[in-house]
């Protein structure tokens, strides 16, 4: 935890650093060391040379240290605001209290807390036979800060996965607050970065539930495309850290997730028309470096896709809809059903249709993708009134984005008819962060855009108003469910409200003996523990025993599985040669060792609850009895 944290004050320092170096400010060098950090370690781990990252921080932070000191008599803008310590304090909040956090979501446990402790501990990108989530294609570049956090302290917990996660939040929710300095008294100083820190916290809780109980990405890529298109909005005149602002982030979105390139290019066209003048004028007449700086900010974002792309397949990966695109999932029998409503495709859309206009995308009381929509107009008007230079461009760019979201929510429609199991097309299984990230980073632009005008709410009725309605938005528009689960003991009171969530809780808590007692070097990248036990590999426990024991390599001795064939599948598996293979006789797994015929060197057989390690002659030799799971 230590050296987590010593990593996470040394991207702090760096951006501090990258502050001082190009008269940035803070709010705007943060997420910008976050983006470039993460595609540093995304290209240092797609090479296979993750390790040498940690000499490179050092070359960076000095090469950031001269730049600033060469910079030291230039006249300064006010860059450390009232942000930044309120930033500090809300990473201060999330350090102390994320301890008790427990990861309840299936996708967690199955790939995005399972990748992420895998790629903490080992120096490259694992192939598809090593990878230990079961959706090996999903592109990694979130995952990749905490990779980059966990460079001192390969194995990943709980609770550091979360701290990157939220670092994510706050470090990009920190743009919308740049424009607000330090009032004139020192009290209301104080008042105002406190409530800065609450802001923050909150701002999550606006638009999703998932930020303090999941590592779930779209949340993450909301604010990714929200950050980059304002960038885009506040530069009329873009330079180079601009560039790279937009450009690191939508590089970091097209390989976030399947979707990734869709926001990422949705995010480019907006971006082009927002600065279509200053590019005209820099093809037209700017210099060499100017130009070269645009084409590589350019192409920096589909590179990064295809070097995804060529990755995943020297790794061996397929997609995750590779299967239903083979059965035809979008044949024009499917399409031709889905325009006119046959068989469960009316249901299905009618059901869509009302999730889109009227349920909250937080699943509590804020606002539905259609209200995002009209927010987001009503903003956009009211922009066009105070920046009238700038508004027709806006517009443009505001319809290409409307447009696109149209368009991705009758394509999630149709993929839930037919993509998506039937029980999942029912419900709109995980709708709510499906549609999220377009009409979030919609209205994170105007909110972000309108900012600056703030400084004219110079009366005290504009000022009690402008209260009003920010006291008004917290207090139906947050969902404090999600948004006070910091709150030591509320996580699990809050995760009885689902019983599946409940159920994962309760199991954790009832292994946990048995993942304290498990010898640390089963949780080495070159181990392998067979695990004996009563239930499948897609079991509960079976899930929480692998999640536990990654980056070592997990495998389920069963019969629900194996049947009859468990002996010979065992010899197939201790046939493997690996420098640590281990077989643990689960709580459940001695009558399953009986009837595999499953003995110790002794001839004694299995016992549950006990460590056995294999050795060369393929005997097993008891290493060390484990706590029994408290049932």
């Amino acid at each position: 935890m230590l050296m987590f944290l010593a990593m996470l004050c040394l991207l702090v320092l760096a951006a501090a650093l990258l502050t001082y170096a190009a008269g940035l400010h803070f709010a705007q060098s943060l997420p910008l060391i976050l983006t470039l950090g993460t595609l540093a370690a995304y290209l240092f781990t797609a090479a296979g040379e993750k390790e040498w990252l940690i000499p490179a921080l050092p070359v960076a932070l000095a090469v950031l240290a001269v730049l600033a000191w060469r910079r030291r008599k230039e006249p300064k803008s006010p860059a450390f605001g009232p942000a930044f310590f309120a930033f500090l304090l809300a990473m201060a909040v999330v350090v102390a209290f994320t301890g008790h956090l427990q990861l309840t979501i299936f996708d967690d446990l199955s790939h995005w807390g399972l990748f992420t402790r895998q790629i903490c501990a080992i120096d490259q990108f694992p192939n598809a036979a090593r990878s230990a989530s079961e959706f090996g294609d999903y592109p990694p570049a979130i995952q990749m800060l905490a990779a980059l956090l966990h460079l001192g302290s390969r194995r990943a917990t709980v609770q550091t996965m979360f701290i990157s996660q939220l670092l994510w939040y706050v470090g990009l929710t920190l743009p919308l607050l740049a424009d607000f300095g330090w009032p004139k008294r020192r009290w209301a100083g104080l008042l105002q970065v406190g409530g800065m820190t609450v802001f923050l916290l909150v701002f999550p809780a606006f638009f999703t539930k998932y930020h303090q109980m999941s590592l779930v990405v779209e949340p993450v890529m909301a604010l990714l495309l929200g950050w980059a298109l304002l960038t885009a909005w506040r530069s009329p005149h873009p330079g180079f850290w601009e560039l790279a602002a937009v450009s690191g982030a939508l590089s970091v979105l097209v390989i976030s997730k399947s979707t990734g390139p869709l926001y990422a290019l949705t995010g480019m066209a907006a971006v082009l028309i927002l600065w279509r003048e200053p590019l005209a004028e820099t093809v037209r007449r700017g210099g060499l470096w100017a130009r070269l700086t645009a084409l590589g900010a350019a192409l920096a974002v589909p590179a990064f896709w295809a070097s995804w792309e060529v990755l995943s397949r020297l790794k061996g990966t397929s997609s995750y809809f590779t299967e239903d695109l083979q059965n035809g999932a979008l044949s024009a029998e499917n399409l031709r059903a889905f325009l006119t409503g046959q068989g469960e495709a009316r249901a299905v859309s009618a059901h869509f249709l009302s999730f889109f206009c009227f349920e909250p995308l937080n699943r509590a009381t804020g606002l539905s993708a259609l209200g995002c929509i009209v927010l987001f107009w009503a903003l956009v008007w009211l922009l066009g009134r105070l920046v009238p230079a700038r508004a027709r461009a806006l517009r443009i760019a505001g319809a290409v984005l409307t447009g696109v979201l149209l368009v991705y929510a009758v394509g999630l429609c149709f993929s839930y008819l037919y993509l998506f199991d039937a029980d999942e097309a029912k419900q709109l299984a995980a709708y709510h962060r499906y549609i999220g990230p377009l009409p979030i980073a919609m209205v994170y632009l105007t909110l972000g855009a309108l900012a600056p005008f703030a400084g004219r709410l110079r009366t005290p009725k504009r000022r009690a108003a402008a209260l009003a309605c920010a006291a008004a938005a917290f207090a139906v528009g947050v969902n404090w469910t999600a948004a006070t689960e910091l709150v030591p003991g509320w996580f699990l009171e809050h995760r009885q409200l689902d019983p599946q969530e409940a159920n994962w809780a309760r199991e954790q808590t009832e292994l946990q003996p048995v993942f304290d007692s498990f010898p640390e070097e089963l949780r080495s990248a070159d181990a392998a523990t067979l695990v004996v036990t009563d239930g499948p590999r897609w079991d509960h426990d079976c899930r929480l025993y692998k999640f536990d024991l990654t980056p070592g390599q997990t495998f389920a001795l069963n019969p629900v599985e194996h049947g009859d064939a468990m002996a010979e599948v065992y010899a197939q598996w201790a046939a493997d040669v690996r420098p640590l293979r281990y077989v643990y006789c689960a709580w459940d797994g001695e009558a399953v060792a009986a009837q595999a015929q499953l003995t110790d060197a002794d001839g004694t057989p299995l016992r549950a609850n006990c460590l056995y390690r294999l050795q060369a002659d393929g005997s097993l030799v008891l290493e060390k009895e484990l706590a029994a799971p408290a049932r």
